[in-house]
């Protein structure tokens, strides 16, 4: 999974380093760097997009279709902030509540410290769980989240399904910043709140006001 998400960010290096260092020598040059990099197998392929505030600069595809559907990982977070944030707005939602307040799961969740689990000094926020700062981990990022899951006592994100979810906070809320599982458990908030799977809410109030059709499928990673 780690190297086919390493693939795909070379990938759009490749497309971002000739966008900023070549934009007005129009887009056969970038024909040739995506092409040569899928000849080399440096890539199994690519599809690229550059575009301006005013228009779709680029697109091109090499190796596969240009609609090829295939995981874009972490690029989901931005799009389920944006659904929270609409969430916000329209008052359904408050940056500062306990998380628990739409997610009563979220209540039960503990600090894993030491090897062992303590229940944590303060609630989880919406705000928090935007920001990165709400206690939440990755397992392949967090050396004792790693050894958790190995010893079986949640279930790793690399089996499939959303048993990772499981996972217990690495610090106080609040405490501190570290990448984790938050827009996982945002993802969860936007479906329970709209009354929406997130693909739908995503469809329905992302996408399609954009003129984007029905936009990439979420999963809120």
């Amino acid at each position: 999974m780690m190297a086919k998400k390493m693939v795909w960010l070379g990938a759009l290096v490749i497309v971002a380093a000739y966008a900023q260092g070549a934009p007005a020598r129009g887009t056969a040059g970038l024909d040739d760097v995506l092409r040569t990099a899928v000849e080399q197998k440096r890539v199994p392929g690519v599809v690229a997009v550059v575009a301006t505030a005013d228009a779709v600069a680029y697109r091109g595809a090499y190796g596969i279709p240009k609609d090829a559907i295939f995981a874009i990982a972490s690029m989901t977070k931005p799009v389920t902030s944006v659904a929270v944030m609409q969430l916000v707005e329209a008052g359904k939602v408050k940056l500062d509540e306990p998380a628990a307040t739409y997610l009563p799961e979220l209540a039960a969740v503990q600090v894993l410290e030491g090897g062992a689990l303590r229940a944590p000094k303060g609630p989880i926020t919406v705000r928090q769980l935007l920001t990165h700062t709400s206690g939440f981990g990755y397992e392949f990022l967090n050396a004792d989240l790693h050894d958790y899951a190995a010893k079986g006592k949640i279930p790793s994100a690399f089996t499939g399904g959303d048993g990772f979810m499981k996972a217990p906070l690495v610090f106080d809320p609040g405490a501190r910043w570290e990448y984790g599982i938050n827009t996982d458990w945002l993802g969860r908030l936007v479906e329970k709140v709209s009354g929406q799977t997130l693909e739908a809410y995503f469809r329905q109030h992302v996408f399609a006001p954009l003129g984007g059709g029905t936009g990439p499928r979420a999963d809120g990673a």
